[in-house]
């Protein structure tokens, strides 16, 4: 037994340097000047803010979406602010579409580039972590507590490591842009249908940006229960292998670089059902022309 228990720690801590070699750092030391940092006044506890970017960078990309030539950079395909509140207790997630224009900074890498003074341009625009995070911090003076950035083959992962994800639509989906074909109902998907499902939006509603964002949120809202469902927790190796995805796919900001740094974040929420997060979208008013471009 003493043979058995020893070589369990020795396992662990060989998974758990594993996982923290994993996980790489994006650099947002040009922010420049930064909101105010206050603690909730009802409660007096910290609640935190965490700016989660889904990267379109076409780097590690499988060619469906678009080449490194055709679109360089990494941009902010999707971007979500999780609000968690000071008691842990409940949580928002908030979509911002990708087409708003806002005031950005004119130099993301210069830390005196003022938002409030910079140029209007889409939301998209913003390339990289800091200056998505400037440019939400500079527009609404809400203070982000770490930052993380996904792109779509961490994505794919994730979801392979979770076996599949139900999705549900009320009509069949053949979306020859992506190669997308679901019947009407409820379907398990795989990574690559998956990306498919939360990116599809030309052959889709409207074929707006804000029309395929309750679809994101819906889907985000289902794989939120599959990774914390009593299956995946009752099941190590594919509870290990999905928190390797995880730590493989996502990259973030100097606070959250270690490994310890996620879990505490993981163990306060840990309690969170699905009815305690509430997905909202960012409200928006289109310009006077809208119609006319």
């Amino acid at each position: 037994m003493s043979v058995c228990l020893a070589l369990l720690m020795v396992m662990g801590a060989m998974f758990y340097l594993k996982l923290n070699g994993n996980i790489t750092q994006i650099d947002i030391s040009s922010l420049g000047r930064r909101p105010a940092h206050d603690a909730d006044p009802v409660t007096n506890l910290s609640p935190m803010n965490i700016l989660v970017i889904g990267s379109d960078t076409r780097d590690l990309a499988t060619g469906k979406f678009g080449s490194k030539k055709d679109l360089p950079g990494a941009r902010p395909d999707t971007t979500l602010i999780v609000h968690l509140s000071g008691d842990r207790k409940s949580a928002v997630v908030v979509s911002i579409p990708r087409d708003s224009m806002t005031h950005t900074a004119r130099d993301c890498k210069d830390p005196n580039s003022l938002v409030p003074d910079g140029p209007v341009r889409m939301w998209n625009s913003n390339q990289g972590a800091a200056c998505v995070q400037r440019a939400f911090e500079g527009n609404t003076g809400i203070f982000i507590d770490h930052s993380m950035v996904l792109d779509f083959d961490g994505f794919q992962k994730m979801v392979d490591a979770l076996g599949s994800v139900d999705v549900c639509t009320t009509k069949p989906i053949n979306d020859p842009l992506s190669g997308l074909v679901l019947k009407a109902g409820h379907t398990r998907v795989n990574g690559s249908q998956a990306l498919a499902f939360v990116r599809a939006r030309y052959t889709l509603g409207d074929g707006s940006d804000i029309g395929r964002i309750p679809r994101q949120q819906a889907f985000l809202s289902s794989m939120v229960q599959e990774a914390t469902s009593s299956q995946l927790l009752l099941r190590p190796d594919k509870l290990l292998r999905f928190l390797y995805a995880a730590t493989k796919s996502l990259a973030t900001d100097p606070g959250m670089d270690d490994f310890n740094a996620r879990r505490e974040i993981a163990q306060s929420v840990i309690g969170l059902k699905s009815s305690q997060i509430r997905f909202v979208t960012m409200p928006v008013e289109f310009p006077p022309d809208h119609n006319q471009r």
